[in-house]
């Protein structure tokens, strides 16, 4: 239903006003009929509507929903518009048939006044939005540059609901009283909803540092009042950026236990103490124990963050005592600040000392509280579930998050391409009082960059004096392929993956790193760089450095280390470390359990993370799984010491109720070294809320005989150890006899088989005969002498057999121990020996000699002297 009010002031000027709102032209007669509906009704104001009659309008639609067209021109105030309690109105621009023209018509301040423009009281509803013909929108316009006066009002002050589809709300200036912007929601009862439209260039005073503080330049919300952002844009808000100007927001500011909800649209371009979004709630003593009803609190289910700058803290998002925020998706991108770009969040229990790193008690020390203590009563909370953060910086610490809070966790997301120039360009945790949990987080890919000097530490992780690491390993982390510059002409470059150095003051910083990364990948950490010291050389690697507390026996220990080649630490001073991972693998399924992704990120002292408080990664509590080696023959008996050999065991992983198997660690060895015993301990209990679920598997392509068979069990007993059975096969060999020539009455009725073994007897026979078919076995047999270590192969036995002989047989044996052996007996038959014949001639007697032999000469004697 429609109710229209006319004019008789458009005389000459109907004509033209027509030609531009066609169909809609109003005539030069006024229609005072007016129809009552509880129905949603649409009533058109005068083509230059008055501010009274707009109000007359408003009040006389009561509790009907009403549309009201606005006029052609703008309607200018000059007193505050009331929407009074009960009523439902809807502002629309008026319509425009002109192609491509646009007709933003909407409410404007007159010169002189600075009042509230608008004002709907509690239990009113306001909504502003677009007509549907043509172009344009409802504009709410301050004047704040052009309309004098000392202070100004807000532009609308919601008590009760303002709902944004459309329009534009823009211009305020000069506002300073606190919890006050361009839109105010002041109450419990107070709401915005902006699904879309612009919130957009509202300034608060400036040019008075200190005297103008808790304010926002486009939207505050206060004491108790709800935001809730599914669209549209709040950009280009403005408020003083001195330090001394506390709580000053340029985008929207979150006040005294309001709460602000972002699922969609962009908050852009804010600029102030705060940036985009400043959540702020200072608690005086005695509101401590009421903390939790007056805590601020915020939801970023999406939408876009972008280009903010705080002079204080918190180009994006600011966190300033009794608030928190909670990030599960969206984007917060390319803001600025000198701490904290993306996300800054303080607790107020201590801060910083000008111009030293010291500690300053704040509220919380102060009043006695504990650091757990205080963050029950004033949190400074981040919880980042999801969403990005990516391309923010700081000019001192933070680029992407900067902790000053005990209530941070970072559990999910990314955190990339984030910058500082000083310390921590992904992430900042401020000083030792403060801790920041992090879970399930790859940092990986970082880069320590120097700026305007030669220091560059800690491409993952850097450390100063007062910081600590501890990473557990269930939702832990896993730390690699990070990268801190190679010096060249005495640079300060060192610790691609982790680093520390005495900066500020002298001491070392305390680690924990466990040896499963997550993922389950194996670590190995080496020294990389340091104060005086060679960056990591793969070919000269040094020892591996573990950050865990030795085993009380060697022997217990992972049988994969050199002892020798190891050092056992707690603290790291002065120093880098590199981790070399083992295998691609590893690096995939870190990825694989990854919630949280910190990568790509550049500061001179911990391009990923930089502290001078604590990180901790994962959550306590692990599982451990022991495996124990049994040794067997086929027959049930015990295997021969000297016939065991060391054997790998993978320990392996999957998530209950899923198939896929991976690997958790390296393999390990066991041996008569550790007893054929070994536990896997602090492992990994869950990922993400997923339960893991263990087995274990012998490398079976490593067995050096087929004969040997591997079987996996887990005990029945409660300490779940796995039992893996290795078998060793024993032989048998098959005996054949074959009988060639003779009758079986040649035959015996049986014969006998030997043994042999390298050659000599065993003592085992087995007897062949017609009634096993001349076939048997030799059973039970042992194929291995011993295990040879040193050729890590076994020594193999040799058998042979031998028949117990058979007579007028003649036995010959062919064959193998592994084919068996077939002895083949050929029949020779016995011969019969001849009679000796007497023989036919006597033998002649010998004749005398027919000569009788020559006498010999005498012999002549010598010559001596000479022959004259």
């Amino acid at each position: 239903m429609s109710i229209r009010l006319r004019s008789t002031a458009l005389a000459a000027g109907g004509a033209l006003v027509a030609s531009m709102i066609g169909a809609t032209a109003l005539p030069a007669v006024a229609d005072e009929s007016i129809e009552l509906s509880s129905e949603p009704v649409t009533v058109e104001c005068d083509w230059d509507c008055s501010q009274d009659e707009l109000q007359t309008l408003i009040n006389d639609a009561g509790t009907t929903p009403t549309t009201i067209v606005l006029g052609l021109i703008d309607t200018y105030l000059t007193e505050t518009l009331v929407i009074p309690e009960g009523s439902d109105i809807t502002l629309l621009n008026a319509p425009i048939d002109i192609p491509n023209y646009v007709n933003d018509t909407g409410l404007t301040r007159e010169d002189g006044f600075t009042g509230r423009l608008i004002h709907i009281q509690k239990g009113a509803k306001l909504t502003l939005d677009s007509n549907e013909k043509g172009l344009g929108t409802t504009v709410v316009r301050a004047r704040g540059e052009w309309v004098e006066g000392a202070s100004h009002q807000p532009s609308i002050y919601v008590e009760g609901e303002l709902v944004m589809e459309k329009g534009r709300v823009e211009g305020a200036r000069k506002l300073q009283s606190m919890w006050q912007g361009a839109i105010t929601v002041r109450g419990e009862d107070a709401k915005l909803v902006l699904n879309g439209g612009t919130v957009t260039d509202n300034h608060r005073m400036t040019g008075k540092p200190g005297s103008v503080q808790y304010g926002a330049g486009n939207i505050a919300l206060d004491r108790g009042a709800t935001m809730v952002m599914n669209g549209g844009d709040v950009s280009d808000g403005l408020t003083e950026r001195n330090p001394g100007s506390y709580g000053e927001t340029g985008g929207i500011g979150v006040f005294n236990g309001s709460h602000l909800t972002v699922n969609g649209g962009t908050i852009s371009g804010n600029r102030g103490w705060s940036g985009n979004i400043g959540v702020f709630s200072w608690l005086s003593d005695n509101e401590f124990d009421a903390a939790e009803s007056l805590r601020s609190t915020v939801e970023i289910n999406g939408g876009e963050i972008k280009d903010g700058y705080a002079e204080f803290g918190g180009g994006g998002v600011s966190i300033f005592g009794n608030g928190d925020v909670t990030m599960n998706d969206g984007t917060i991108t390319n803001n600025t600040a000198n701490n904290g770009g993306g996300v800054n969040a303080m607790d107020l229990y201590v801060w910083g000392a000008d111009n030293s790193w010291q500690e300053v008690p704040g509220d919380g020390k102060v009043n006695g509280y504990s650091p757990e203590e205080w963050t029950e009563i004033s949190p400074g909370g981040f919880t980042m579930n999801g969403g990005t953060i990516s391309d923010n910086g700081a000019y001192r610490t933070g680029g992407g998050v900067n902790v000053v809070a005990n209530g941070v966790k970072l559990l999910g997301g990314t955190i990339e391409g984030n910058w500082a120039n000083s310390q921590g360009g992904g992430l900042y945790v401020a000083t030792r009082s403060y801790t920041t949990h992090v879970q399930n987080a790859l940092v990986t890919e970082n880069y320590a960059e120097p700026v305007g000097g030669k220091v560059a530490k800690g491409g993952g992780i850097w450390l100063c004096p007062t910081g600590d690491l501890t990473m557990h390993v269930t939702d832990g982390g896993a730390i690699f392929d990070n990268q801190a510059p190679t010096p060249s002409n005495g640079e300060d470059y060192y610790g691609a993956d982790f680093a520390h150095d005495n900066y500020g003051t002298v001491n070392p910083a305390k680690l924990k790193l466990d040896s499963l990364m997550l993922g389950g990948g194996s670590t190995a950490y080496f020294k990389d760089g340091g104060t005086s010291s060679p960056r990591y050389n793969p070919d000269n690697p040094g020892k591996q450095q573990i950050f865990q507390d030795p085993p009380a026996d060697p022997i217990e220990g992972d049988p994969n280390l050199d002892l020798n080649n190891v050092e056992y630490r707690k603290t790291l001073q002065n120093a880098g470390l590199i981790n070399v991972v083992g295998s691609e693998d590893a690096k995939t399924q870190a990825a694989a359990w990854a919630s949280l992704i910190i990568t790509g990120n550049t500061a001179p002292r911990g391009a990923g993370i930089g502290s001078n408080g604590e990180v901790v990664f994962g959550t306590p509590g692990s599982t451990e799984i022991s495996v124990s080696k049994e040794w067997k023959e086929s027959d049930g008996d015990e295997l021969a010491e000297d016939l065991r050999f060391p054997v790998k065991v993978q320990l392996q992983a999957n998530f209950v109720g899923e198939d896929t198997k991976f690997n958790i660690g390296n393999p390990i060895i066991l041996n008569e070294n550790n007893n054929w015993t070994y536990k896997f301990t602090d492992l990994p209990t869950a990922n993400q809320g997923k339960i893991l679920e263990y087995s274990v598997v012998e490398d079976v392509d490593g067995l050096p005989s087929e004969k040997i068979v591997a079987d996996v069990q887990p005990a029945l007993e409660s300490d779940g150890t796995f039992i893996v059975t290795n078998t060793l096969e024993l032989i048998s060999i098959p005996v054949e006899k074959i009988w060639e020539g003779g009758d079986e009455g040649d035959r015996p009725e049986s014969v006998t088989v030997e043994l042999l073994r390298d050659g000599k007897s065993t003592g085992q026979t087995i007897e062949l005969n017609a009634e096993n078919g001349w076939k048997a076995e030799f059973t039970d047999l042992q194929p291995y002498r011993a295990w040879n270590a040193e050729k890590q192969a076994f020594d193999e036995y040799v058998y042979s057999v031998e028949e117990v002989g058979v007579a007028n047989y003649e036995a010959e044996v062919t064959g193998n121990q592994v084919d068996g052996f077939t002895i083949t007996n050929t029949f020779t038959p016995p011969s019969t020996p001849s009679e000796p014949t007497e023989p036919t001639t006597t033998p002649s007697e010998p004749s005398e000699p027919t000569t009788t032999p020559e006498t010999p000469e005498e012999p002549g004697l010598p010559k001596t002297g000479t022959n004259t």
